[in-house]
C-alpha cells in the first residue's frame, strides 16, 4: 500500500496531514480496507475537545463498530459533513475526500509519537 509522504501516521491507523497549526485526520488505506463496506459514521461535532487517544468517531458496518481515536489534542474546528450522505468516500478516498475531521492543534510534541510514512 502506498501511503501519503505528506502525513504522520499513528499505530492505530490513523493518518494526521499538518499545515500550519491544522491538523486534517482520517483513517489509512490499510484501516478502510480491512473494515470493509461501511453503513455510517458519527464524528462529534465542531467546537469539540479532543485529547490524545480520545474518541472523535464511530464508523459502522453491517457487522462491527469501529471507534476511531484522534492520535493529537486539539478542538474539532471542521468535519467532514459529506461523509453523512457519501460514506463510500472514506473506503474510496481515504487520504482525499474521506478526511474526516480537522482540528486546532493545542500541543505540537504530540506529533512526535506518530510515524512518517517511510516508518511504516
Amino acid at each position: 500500500m502506498v501511503f501519503p509522504k505528506d502525513s504522520k501516521y499513528s499505530k492505530e491507523h490513523t493518518w494526521v496531514k499538518v499545515e500550519g497549526n491544522r491538523a486534517t485526520i482520517g483513517i489509512t488505506d490499510s484501516a478502510q480496507s480491512w473494515i470493509g463496506e461501511l453503513m455510517s459514521i458519527d464524528i462529534f461535532k465542531e467546537d469539540s475537545e479532543i485529547e490524545p487517544m480520545a474518541l472523535f468517531g464511530i464508523l459502522e458496518t453491517s457487522k462491527v463498530s469501529f471507534e476511531l481515536y484522534s492520535p493529537i489534542s486539539g478542538t474539532i474546528i471542521k468535519r467532514n459533513n459529506q461523509l453523512l450522505d457519501q460514506i463510500i468516500l472514506i473506503n474510496h478516498e481515504p487520504y482525499g475526500e474521506g478526511w474526516m475531521i480537522v482540528l486546532r492543534m493545542r500541543d505540537v510534541q504530540n506529533l512526535a509519537s506518530l510515524m512518517d510514512a517511510g516508518g511504516l
